[in-house]
């Protein structure tokens, strides 16, 4: 006895029997292929490997480097060339602007505000500056005050040796 299959009209585009993607909708139902159950037949095997996990790991970050790469691309491009405002209503307002020069503009704009209480306003920048000032003039003077009543202990020391030991004589003597 001598059986013959014939597998000529199949392809990868065959559909097969008995099942289909999304039975639920009938606008979206479609037969699956032998292309289909291929590449879920392979995945399973390819998560039953143990290298999966070092390759499903691999592949994330594969994936965030992509994505970083191109949100990186996105932002410098954003950064140099110009777009233009709009309204509340998408309406254009102004002249085309860089996201750099928006940057400068909001820099200047918090620098230049002033801040403090009804009596002694200043610019940020100038408060900054102040603070910033105050705090390298307190750290310099501080070490010079430190070094120069490490001399004067220094000195006191070796002239109150000096007046014991007269003390000393005189009272012996």
């Amino acid at each position: 006895m001598q059986i013959t299959v014939n597998v000529s009209d199949v392809d990868l585009t065959t559909a097969i029997d008995g099942y289909s993607y999304n039975d639920m909708d009938p606008d979206t139902r479609r037969s699956r292929t032998l292309a289909d159950e291929i590449v879920a037949r392979a995945a399973l095997l390819l998560v039953k490997d143990d290298h999966y996990k070092g390759l499903k790991a691999r592949i994330a970050e594969m994936r965030v480097e992509e994505i970083r790469r191109r949100v990186s691309d996105e932002v410098e491009a954003g950064m140099v060339e110009p777009f233009r405002l709009t309204t509340a209503y998408g309406e254009p307002k102004g002249e085309p602007v860089t996201m750099r020069t928006m940057i400068a503009e909001e820099v200047k704009k918090f620098f230049n505000e002033k801040v403090g209480d009804y009596n002694r306003q200043a610019t940020r920048a100038a408060t900054v500056i102040k603070t910033e000032v105050e705090k390298a003039l307190h750290k310099e003077l501080s070490e010079v005050i430190a070094d120069e009543k490490a001399k004067v202990v220094a000195a006191v020391r070796a002239q109150a040796a000096t007046i014991i030991a007269d003390a000393v004589k005189r009272g012996i003597g």
